[in-house]
């Protein structure tokens, strides 16, 4: 969206640009034939308005319209300039903020791998019969679903193997890990914490707050225990009471 904003005023400036240069050619057009007329008004009043002076007027005239709109039919080094420069400040002033939307989309992205890590967890758990869990590695923000066949589920490969695991970006780190109240990451006793799911379609509570440290941006993910289905939350307030 932001690249097709850039791309449409440039498209703006270089057809401003076009629109004044057809009005230059009009108006030298104009001006040119205002002054024919006025050549031949005065030939009139001076009674010498003969054909052949009418011939040389019309025919001096009219090559002077068409040199005078050949010369303005072309763009001159100094508007190429200018166009040139505009384009230059548009990208220029595009770069932060291109810069903040690839964060903001690998914020995005790792919450939802979360999110289909825990889905695909849930699946199995009701689909097996059997228990599941989704492993969260602290120290290199791997996370992945262990239990009821999902080792079967990542050799097969494929769009069902996409949501089995996933891993954090080098800028992004658990700001906050809670399952069922207890503060995984300020018990720092395991590198690993584990959420349960269970084949009646419930799961362990978790309340899980992503942070980038380089901008301060923040998501949360969080699992109702009794139905085990996930909410996102972006709001900073609410996120700032969860990692406290």
């Amino acid at each position: 969206m932001m690249f097709a904003h850039v791309t449409q005023t440039f498209q703006s400036a270089v057809s401003q640009v076009f629109n004044l240069r057809t009005v230059e050619r009009r108006f030298a057009s104009n001006r040119a034939a205002a002054r024919h007329q006025s050549f031949n008004d005065a030939l009139l009043r001076d009674g010498t308005n003969d054909a052949h002076a009418s011939r040389i007027t019309h025919h001096a005239c009219s090559s002077f319209v068409i040199r005078h709109s050949s010369f303005h039919s072309a763009f001159t080094l100094i508007e190429i300039m200018i166009v040139v420069s505009i384009m230059a400040v548009i990208m220029a002033m595009s770069i932060p903020f291109a810069l903040e939307a690839l964060h903001k989309e690998a914020l995005n992205k790792a919450i939802d791998d979360v999110r289909e890590v825990c889905e695909s967890a849930r699946t199995l758990a009701i689909m097996r019969g059997s228990m599941t869990e989704v492993v969260f590695h602290g120290k290199d923000g791997r996370f992945e679903v262990v239990g009821a066949g999902a080792g079967e589920m990542k050799n097969t490969g494929g769009p069902k193997a996409s949501g089995m695991s996933g891993q954090l970006a080098d800028d992004l780190a658990f700001a906050a890990l809670r399952i069922n109240g207890v503060d995984i990451l300020k018990l720092g006793e395991a590198d690993v914490a584990r959420v349960r799911f269970y084949p009646n379609g419930t799961c362990d509570e978790l309340r899980l707050v992503l942070l980038r440290s380089s901008t301060g941006e923040s998501r949360g993910l969080f699992l109702e225990i009794t139905t085990g289905m996930v909410s996102i939350e972006s709001d900073r307030w609410k996120l700032a009471n969860e990692v406290k």
